[in-house]
């Protein structure tokens, strides 16, 4: 199931296609490069793996920069 998760800042990409995206993770903040398509200015596309209490796991579309496909997220990051 696709969903969407709050974002706390969109730049530009390595490439026009691409944007940057921060993601506050209940760790920190994490940052991913996604297809432009799949960030608007305040969310990010993301598929819903689990919940559990006040968090929700995700999987991002790409891995992070510190090499994360997974991560957990507060219920309040979604959109």
């Amino acid at each position: 199931m696709t969903i969407r998760i709050k974002i706390t800042s969109r730049e530009a990409g390595p490439i026009p296609s691409e944007a940057l995206v921060a993601i506050r993770t209940v760790e920190g903040v994490e940052e991913v490069v996604v297809h432009a398509s799949q960030a608007t200015a305040d969310s990010v596309e993301a598929g819903f793996i689990g919940a559990e209490g006040d968090r929700v796991l995700i999987e991002l579309p790409r891995e992070t920069v510190s090499g994360r496909w997974r991560v957990w997220v507060d219920k309040k990051a979604l959109a």
